[in-house]
């Protein structure tokens, strides 16, 4: 495979993507892009007229707003069968941050710098500060993370702990196999509703 330098207005987004992005990271995607231009390629297909792009959505319209006027691109020849199974596995397949390790990164990084090209909040970054603080090892045992899609891991104390599980319990009754993450997700659904009301 070899990466191409392609004109941005030869490429056109494709009409299947389902990945989305907060309105203030692709903010931030643009600043970087400002900065440093596009350093990671998108993955395109040709298509009539142009190329279409299989993975880069977002890379493709913050080039455009940071007025970009090419970016590197990987070419692959791909029906649109294997363009989708494609757009899927490249947003699916994807690590995630282990946030202790992302605290220490940031920790001696000039402040002002990380929030306006990682978007980071200051709310965000006080809990970043927090993961370094002392704190028990986070109880994983039993837990498969290949069953679970996301795994959600906050630190509370023990009070907050019993009244979490409280809460998860009592969504639990009467239902079965509900898992605990579906009942944590229906206790916060159901403080939305009745906040809102």
């Amino acid at each position: 495979m070899k990466v191409q330098n392609l004109r941005v207005e030869s490429l056109s987004e494709n009409d299947w993507n389902p990945n989305v992005m907060e309105k203030r990271l692709f903010r931030a995607l643009v600043r970087a892009f400002k900065k440093y231009g596009c350093v990671q390629p998108l993955l395109v297909r040709p298509v009539e007229g142009g190329w279409e792009v299989i993975d880069g959505a977002h890379r493709l319209r913050a080039a455009k707003e940071a007025g970009l006027k090419k970016v590197p691109c990987v070419v692959v020849d791909s029906g649109e069968e294997e363009a989708r199974l494609r757009t899927l596995m490249m947003n699916r397949l994807r690590g995630r941050f282990r946030w202790e390790d992302v605290a220490r990164m940031v920790a001696d990084m000039d402040r002002e710098e990380t929030q306006r090209l990682l978007a980071f909040t200051d709310a965000e970054l006080r809990e970043l500060a927090e993961l370094l603080q002392e704190r028990p090892p986070p109880v994983t045992e039993g837990v498969d993370p290949a069953r679970f899609g996301v795994v959600m891991e906050f630190f509370v104390d023990e009070n907050e702990e019993k009244i979490i599980e409280t809460a998860v319990e009592k969504a639990r009754k009467g239902r079965k196999k509900v898992g605990r993450g579906e009942a944590l997700a229906a206790v916060c659904e159901h403080y939305l509703r009745t906040s809102e009301a």
